[in-house]
């Protein structure tokens, strides 16, 4: 392996890491009540979100938000009434992770360089 695919490799697997570190699952918390109408009236759900809904039933339901009215989550192949909602999640991006792990890979690429280059040089 030459060193050159050695750093692209390590590279990739950098980047696939701090892709996967730009997005967080954030709860919306409040009662039920509140959180109807917060879905209803506030924005806090919009077309594209990818979200975890958990229902009163405690059924599960993770899917991308196609449309949303006063009554209804819409996804693909999912409808979740409003009024069954106990719990929501949503997965955001998160600046802060990818300013930070956006970071942290540049340093890493950089400390690995010299050991690349020696481990290079030994085969």
């Amino acid at each position: 392996m030459t060193q050159r695919t050695m750093f692209w490799k390590i590279t990739s697997i950098l980047v696939i890491i701090n892709l996967i570190g730009c997005t967080s699952l954030q709860s919306i918390d409040a009662p039920p009540n509140k959180l109807h109408e917060q879905i209803r009236h506030e924005n806090i759900i919009r077309a594209g979100d990818k979200v975890n809904i958990i229902t009163e039933t405690q059924k599960e339901h993770k899917f991308v938000v196609t449309a949303i009215n006063d009554d209804e989550i819409h996804g693909k192949d999912v409808t979740v009434p409003i009024d069954s909602i106990v719990s929501v999640q949503k997965h955001e991006f998160s600046s802060n992770k990818t300013i930070f792990t956006g970071i942290g890979t540049v340093m890493l690429i950089v400390a690995a360089l010299p050991v690349i280059a020696v481990a290079a040089l030994a085969l």
